[in-house]
């Protein structure tokens, strides 16, 4: 019977994904006028990446949306996507400001049109919508028989028109603001319309065909200008140059980058393989020589063209794995290596992006691999399935130690150089003939490898049931296990495929296990049979913990064992998955296994109390699994996924209380994958425009975690620390000599004292149509006492304009508060107030405080005679006293700790 119950995991939180970059979807880019700094956003899954283009930085990740996104386009403000049928429209790339709910079929097709948005769904049912308001403007229906789009784009300087191009490789324009077919164009071919894109040249638009066809059309004219073709499929993507030079560029399906003239018309360079995949957006910057491209191959790339021949080099790129990944293991603390069905190796950090490397193809001849195209690569060899990792001599020499599907070679590959290995490993019964790349014995492969802890050696294991041990540094073979049992001319390990090899920390043995179910322990240096131990289950895998010499075995029934390497006993057995495992991994301190099953569950297994504490389910089955040296992070991929997920070890910053499992434990709640974080170094800036925030809401006011914590205002040290020697300042800063006019003194506008000046403009004396003198009405009141009057409660206000004021205007303005100088006694009452508010709010502590200590020092005689206010003053001095009381406690208290730790003797 299972246990169903809803949680998450108690032990593992949801930290960052790496290696996502980019999908089948097209970028888009924008400019940033306050940072002069363009940003190009691209869809991975349900999220959106926002790049800056100086350096490739992630800046920001969105929040994520209910599916993956179907569809993206970016005006100069926001940000929209489609999923489904419904769209969203993001600000500072992270909140959704608006929602259009109204499309019957997913939306396929966005082009934002000023103050409004323009929807195509899959359907050609055509939606324009008030940007602010989410109100439906305009909404045209098209026969997909006749007419079904498939791109639009907004001519540039065509008001209010929409160009349409269709599946049946017809051109429309559209009036949007009058709903009406302006003209049906004369162009028209069978193969259905890519992609439109807007030339320099105003009226001129460039078309790019399914067929591979490129046309240059001028809509005034209804001429076709120019007509170009690519012999490397459709047209994907369409860019022009704006620097000055008359160059286009097309993407194919291919993952080719074609460049042409369009003086000349005809191709001038070729960016071959630039994509392994197809090309799936490109997009040259404004006036610079730089394009982006991006691709379904998880890559985004961009190509600097500062050669006189026209040709591009690659200038960033950030990119993972092109299909799904099959092996992850850390390496030493802060990287990951990992291996897809892609044949590469890719080493990715857990820090920053910049340190990712990718150690290329696999080839068995890499030097002739370099020379030619990747894709024309006929020594290619097959997926990594499993490698072998020791990093102890890898200055020196190579490091991994990989196993290919179903293949008799083993190579060699070293991480720090960034590149395949010197050597390649093939058992002495098997030849290979470099001239048609092929094995003589293709019925033998290699099943498992294992490498020593000094770096030296390696162990490889085939499905023959032969064991070779190899030295790394020469490649040269020193020797094989074999069992005198099975016979001496056999020179076999095992009677069938050796499924896993582990080695102790020492060099003293080394452990083989069959799929037979037989474990045997050998001498590393003799080679020698030293014991065997039946297990009477089928073998999987297994793992070996050096430090503390137990070796734990994964089963085809669903279960793990785990063996006393010096007992060479089973000391604990662990079911509860419903699923093949497929892999597993130790904690640094040999207390937990981690597995990860079929069935979509990751279960951490306690070996002192043979028990099960924590499990948690996730939609897509984990495909493996690494914990780092020191357990801080859990590395995870899965079926049908090119990132790696990272999940943060709870228990190492935070009290985790973990209780025993029953083994038919099954959750019910998914727990959701995490999202790639944005980089946090000084590469990256905040692409969020800070000058929309809200006027009652300034910048300089800090966010306050908590409501009953004291949070400070963030305002300089002269704002407020200088309050009560401004008659000091004064006397210092007094002229010596009084100030001389010059003898032609230049034109000076008058300003405003404040931190903000502003230009005083006296429209009455612009005024000379009357004579007559009028008298201004008398104002009792300064303009911050009648804020200070409205507030009603509402003291926000008041304090942003006190923040604006220089030091000595708000000295004037606590002064002008008395009824000697033109206040009154209820703007004082007010004024305690405000300060009353402030002090319960435990907000702007140190202005407050500074303010109020003024408000006394100027107007104590005065509130001394007023007999109403008794009250209020000891009530607001009790709560500055509580205040003051916290502070000296939590102050003194850190304090003594410092001196504890700066004087004790450890």
């Amino acid at each position: 019977m299972t246990t169903t119950v809803a949680g998450g995991s108690k032990i593992f939180d949801a930290f960052k994904a790496l290696g996502l970059h980019s999908s089948h979807l097209g970028h888009v880019t924008r400019y940033h006028q306050r940072h002069e700094e363009s940003y190009v956003i691209t869809a991975v899954g349900d999220v959106f990446h926002t790049y800056n283009c100086s350096k490739f930085g992630l800046c920001q990740v969105s929040n994520r949306h209910e599916s993956d996104i179907e569809c993206i386009a970016a005006d100069a403000f926001l940000v929209y996507t489609a999923c489904g049928n419904v769209v969203y429209a993001y600000q500072h790339n992270k909140h959704v400001k608006q929602t259009y709910h109204g499309h019957r079929k997913p939306v396929h097709l966005l082009l934002p049109f000023g103050k409004h948005l323009i929807t195509v769904d899959q359907s050609s049912n055509v939606r324009v919508w008030h940007i602010e308001s989410g109100e439906e403007f305009l909404s045209i229906e098209f026969s997909s028989q006749t007419f079904h789009i498939t791109a639009l784009l907004h001519p540039s300087t065509y008001v209010n028109k929409v160009l349409f191009g269709s599946k049946q490789g017809k051109l429309q324009l559209w009036n949007i603001s009058r709903n009406k077919l302006v003209y049906e164009f004369k162009e028209s071919k069978s193969s259905p319309v890519k992609t439109l894109e807007q030339a320099p040249a105003v009226d001129v638009v460039a078309i790019g065909y399914e067929s591979g066809d490129i046309v240059l059309y001028n809509l005034r004219m209804d001429v076709l200008i120019m007509e170009l073709v690519q012999h490397y499929g459709a047209v994907t993507a369409i860019s022009f140059r704006t620097d000055g030079e008359t160059i286009m560029a097309t993407g194919t399906l291919s993952g080719h980058i074609c460049l042409w003239d369009l003086e000349e018309k005809r191709l001038t360079s070729l960016l071959e393989d630039a994509h392994s995949s197809p090309v799936a957006g490109l997009t040259f910057l404004s006036n610079q020589a730089l394009l982006i491209s991006n691709s379904v191959d998880n890559s985004l790339k961009m190509w600097a063209f500062d050669k006189n021949n026209g040709d591009g080099n690659l200038l960033r790129e950030r990119g993972g794995h092109r299909s799904s990944i099959t092996k992850v293991r850390f390496y030493k603390d802060t990287s990951i290596l990992s291996t897809g069905n892609d044949s590469t190796l890719r080493l990715f950090s857990c820090t920053h992006p910049r340190k990712d490397k990718n150690l290329g193809q696999a080839s068995l001849n890499r030097k002739k691999a370099r020379k030619q195209s990747v894709k024309l690569d006929d020594g290619k060899l097959p997926p990594i399935v499993d490698f072998a990792i020791e990093s102890a001599r890898e200055g020196q020499w190579d490091g991994v130690i990989a196993i290919h599907h179903r293949h008799p070679m083993a190579t060699t590959w070293n991480v720090q150089n960034g590149r395949m290995g010197s050597h390649k490993f093939l058992h002495e019964n098997t030849s290979f003939t470099k001239s048609d790349n092929r094995f003589r014995m293709q019925k033998c492969f290699v099943s498992s490898v294992a490498s020593t802890a000094c770096g030296n050696f390696c162990l490889v294991g085939y499905n023959t049931g032969h064991l070779d041990l190899y030295n790394i540094q020469s490649g040269i073979s020193r020797g094989h296990y074999f069992d005198r049992s099975l016979g001496q001319k056999l020179a076999k390990a095992h009677s069938a495929v050796v499924k896993g090899i582990a080695i102790d920390a020492l060099n003293q043995m080394t452990i083989s296990i069959g799929l037979e179910g037989v474990v045997k322990f050998w001498r590393f240096k003799e080679k020698s049979l030293i014991e065997t131990t039946r297990i009477n289950v089928t073998p999987s895998s297994v793992e070996l913990h050096r430090g503390s010499g137990m070796l734990a075995i994964v089963c085809d029934d669903f279960s793990l064992l785990v063996i006393d390497i010096e007992t060479r006993k089973i000391v604990r057995r662990f079911s509860g998955h419903s699923g093949r495992i497929n892999d597993m991994t130790w904690s640094a301190d040999a207390h937990w296994i981690v597995t990860a099953s079929a069935d979509c569950t990751v279960r951490t297994w306690d070996l002192p109390s043979a028990s099960m504490v924590d499990c948690f389910m996730l939609d897509s089955a984990v495909t493996s699994l690494s914990l780092s040296p020191t357990s801080d992070l859990l590395a995870t991929t899965h079926a049908d996924d090119v990132g790696i997920y990272l999940w943060s070890n709870k228990s190492l910053y935070s009290p985790v209380f973990l209780n025993a499992l029953p083994n038919s434990y099954h959750p019910e709640e998914v727990v959701e994958l995490p999202v790639t974080l944005p980089s946090t170094d000084e590469e990256v800036a905040d692409v969020e425009d800070k000058d929309a925030v809200e006027p009652d809401q300034p910048n300089d006011m800090m966010n306050q975690l908590e409501t009953d914590l004291i949070t400070l205002s963030n305002m300089p040290y002269s704002k407020w620390a200088n309050v009560l020697k401004l008659d000091v300042i004064r006397q210092r800063n007094k002229p010596k000599e009084p100030p001389k006019a010059p003898v032609n003194a230049p034109f000076f506008l008058p300003t405003s004292s404040s931190l903000n000046p502003d230009f005083l403009v006296d429209n009455e004396a612009k005024d000379h149509s009357s004579k007559l003198i009028t008298t201004k009405p008398l104002q009792q009141f300064s303009q911050f006492a009648l804020t200070l009057l409205n507030a009603e409660g509402n003291y926000g206000e008041v304090l942003t304009t006190l923040k604006k004021m220089t030091l000595s205007a708000v000295d004037t303005e606590i002064r002008t508060l008395s009824p000697d100088n033109g206040g009154s006694a209820g703007l004082l009452e007010t004024f305690l107030d405000f300060v009353e508010h402030h002090v319960d709010s435990k907000r702007d502590f140190e202005l407050i405080q500074a303010y109020f200590s003024m408000f006394l020092t100027v107007h104590t005689e005065t509130l001394a005679n007023m007999t109403n206010i008794e009250h209020k003053l000891s009530e607001l001095s009790r709560k500055l006293d509580q205040d003051r009381r916290e502070l000296s406690e939590l102050l003194n208290q850190n304090m003594c700790i410092v001196n504890f730790i700066k004087s004790a003797t450890l």
